[in-house]
Formats: C-alpha cells, sequence, structure tokens
C-alpha cells in the first residue's frame, strides 16, 4: 500500500530526471576568450586580532602581505 502512495512522487522524479538529461544533451555555448593580461594578487592583513574565546588571543595585530 506505501508503494501506491509514492507513485505521484516517482513521476515526479522520473519527469525531473528526464529534463535534465535533456538539458545534459544540449551544446553549450560558445564563450569568447578574453585577451590574458599581467595580473598581479596579494593579500594584506593590518592589525589582524584572533582569539578562540574572548580571553584567549592566539594573534594579537598581526600584518603580513602575501
Amino acid at each position: 500500500m506505501q508503494i501506491v502512495n509514492q507513485l505521484p512522487q516517482l513521476e515526479q522524479a522520473r519527469v525531473a530526471g528526464a529534463r535534465v538529461f535533456e538539458l545534459l544533451d544540449e551544446d553549450g555555448e560558445e564563450i569568447p576568450s578574453i585577451a590574458s593580461t599581467s595580473i598581479k594578487g596579494d593579500v594584506k592583513f593590518v592589525d589582524v586580532d584572533f582569539a578562540y574565546d574572548d580571553t584567549d588571543y592566539i594573534l594579537h595585530q598581526i600584518n603580513f602581505h602575501i
């Protein structure tokens, strides 16, 4: 009797799965390439504090630049 109650959900899942496979079968879009330029990336931390709780700081006003 329980399987009869699940039939509507199983049908919805079957239809959704079929739609997913239709989308996967479609051709992708062409994406134009962009000329690569030299990119400089860096990360800078200034006056960073960190503690596991309100009183036990393990970092206090640390600065570094990567």
